[in-house]
This record gives structure tokens, C-alpha cells and sequence, in this order.
């Protein structure tokens, strides 16, 4: 099985959806946006597909403006996955059991977590997934990948680009991608390389994330086939 996963900004799942009293001090102001690729190079290889922000591509990011400082002044200590800002921190034990998979793959770099008055409260880690994959299986899938980049749905293809719209296509159908167990192998962490935004972990990382009995990630099973 397949999962995409995002770590939890609030504090107490749906109860009351209030969230956490934090923010990221160093850099000051700061902007994910402004965070660069380690490697420039890495993403001009033909047929390497969608990009987007060097801190959702799949590729090591430069440590020049990553978060060094975070301020965190809420009582209820923040979970193992811990979202801020639209980045993905955790704690040194959710990192162990992600390496235990896959040692070195991943980017994780150390932040400290204070109070206000600069007091610590404890070390952790803003992770970025370093490994991109070409995992949608296409006979099984009912969407269409437009110029190699990204997936798009039918009814999309045929109001934009309808010489790609396959003949028999349903635009009325619903969306559907699925995944490949075969062309993911023995990925445990990953981003797709024709998805933007979304992230993707095994069910065997899953389930020694729970059974370490980590907190604090919220994923959802996707469609896959092997």
C-alpha cells in the first residue's frame, strides 16, 4: 500500500483544530520559497519532470536559509512529525526509524526548539525527502500526463490541450490515480516526479512509525496496484 503524508501542525488532532504556539525565528521573516536547490545541475536533466520549490522537488536543498531557530512556547510538547511554515520537522526518533529504511537518502538538517525568553526545550530536525520517483501507473490510472510534467484530468485535457485526450476518454469520470508497487520497489519516502506538492511513504514505513509509537503523522492511503 501507498500513503501520502503530511506532518500535523495542530495540537490535538480535530478535537479543536487549534494549533501549536510557534514559529521559525531564524531566519528572520522567513519564506520557504527563498530556500535553493543544493545542486542546481541536478534539475536540468532531460526528462527529470516537475520541479516546483527546491523544498518540495525531491532533490538536497542548500543549508544557507534553512531554519536554525524555531520558537515554541506551547505547554504540550510538539509531536514526533511537526508541520510549521510548510516544512516537516521531527523529532530524533522519527528520524532514526526513517533512516533505518533508507540511511542517508533523506536531508535532515538540526534546528533548536526554544522559549521566548531563549530557554531550550529540545533538538530536532527540518526533513526533506531526497528521493524522486516516476510511480503512477500509467494502465491503471485514468488521468493524463500532460508534456511529461504533470498529471491532469481528462475533462482539464479537453477544454486546454484536446489533441492529447486519448480516443474513448471519459471527461465525466472521476479522477483516479494509482499507484505502482513495481515501479516504487523498495522506495519507502519519496515525491513523485509528475505530482507537485504531495509526498508518499510505504506501508511498511508506516507501520513502523506506528509500532515506534510516533505521533503527530497524518497520511491517507492512495489507490496502488502491484
Amino acid at each position: 500500500m501507498v500513503y501520502t503524508f503530511r506532518s500535523t501542525a495542530v495540537v490535538d488532532g480535530e478535537v479543536s483544530g487549534r494549533t501549536y504556539d510557534c514559529s521559525i525565528l531564524e531566519p528572520e521573516n522567513f519564506d520557504r520559497r527563498k530556500i535553493d536547490f543544493a545542486n542546481f545541475v541536478e534539475t536540468m536533466v532531460p526528462g527529470i519532470g516537475r520541479i516546483g520549490d527546491a523544498c518540495e522537488s525531491g532533490f538536497r536543498v542548500s543549508t544557507e536559509y534553512l531554519p536554525r531557530r524555531v520558537r515554541f512556547d506551547d505547554e504540550i510538547p510538539a509531536k514526533d512529525f511537526h508541520y510549521i511554515a510548510g516544512l516537516d520537522f521531527v523529532s530524533a526518533q522519527a528520524r532514526a526509524v526513517i533512516e533505518k529504511f533508507e540511511p542517508g537518502l533523506h536531508q535532515f538538517e538540526p534546528v533548536e526548539y526554544v522559549r521566548s525568553d531563549g530557554a531550550h526545550v529540545e533538538n530536532r530536525f527540518v526533513m526533506f525527502i531526497c528521493q524522486r520517483l516516476d510511480s503512477v501507473d500509467r494502465a491503471h490510472t485514468n488521468m493524463i500526463l500532460y508534456n511529461s510534467l504533470n498529471w491532469i484530468t481528462v475533462e482539464h485535457a479537453m477544454r486546454r490541450y484536446p489533441d492529447i485526450v486519448p480516443p474513448g476518454a471519459d471527461a465525466n469520470s472521476t479522477p483516479k490515480k494509482v499507484f505502482s508497487l513495481g515501479q516504487i520497489g523498495d522506495a519507502h519516502m519519496w515525491r513523485d516526479i509528475h505530482i507537485a506538492d504531495q509526498q508518499y511513504m510505504s506501508s511498511t514505513l508506516v507501520e513502523a512509525i506506528e509500532s515506534a509509537g510516533l505521533t503527530g503523522l497524518a497520511r491517507l492511503p492512495e489507490d496502488s496496484v502491484a
